[in-house]
């Protein structure tokens, strides 16, 4: 089955994105031209660096992440890079209002980009409406 083939440097998400290209790049320019971008400048951090930093993950919401709202909490998030799979549990998924540098859940207020795990996690986020859709996830 062609969708079950998992593309390398690419990320699927259910009911969002299958096999939707991953390329490194914080810049405007580079989320411009890619279709999802690891921002290792924003928090020095990518797939396989053994560091239990968030990796975040942007793109426009006019590619492979403008349904991102559609992730749902528990849905398991695959990840190819560099030849080595990676799974992710989603664990929050929702509307963020933004400073600039923060993003604040839609409905308590609270920073979501806060918040450290034991494990590895990745926050993947996209703009929507007039703010950002934000998800957060687990590995597994």
């Amino acid at each position: 089955n062609e969708q079950d083939i998992i593309v390398n440097n690419s990320i699927t998400i259910p009911n969002v994105c299958t096999n939707a290209l991953l390329s490194i790049g914080s810049t405007q320019e580079a989320v411009d031209t890619n279709d999802i971008c690891i921002m290792t400048e924003a928090n020095n951090s990518n797939f396989g660096d053994n560091k239990v930093r968030p990796i975040l993950l942007g793109g426009h919401n006019t590619k492979s992440l403008k349904r991102l709202y559609n992730a749902n909490i528990n849905d398991v998030i695959t990840v190819r890079y560099n030849s080595v799979n990676y799974m992710y549990k989603i664990i929050y998924s929702n509307e963020c209002t933004s400073d600039g540098k923060r993003l604040y859940d839609i409905d308590s207020g609270t920073n979501m980009l806060d918040f450290s795990y034991e494990q590895e996690s990745i926050y993947i986020y996209t703009c929507y409406g007039q703010n950002n859709w934000l998800v957060k996830a687990i590995e597994i």
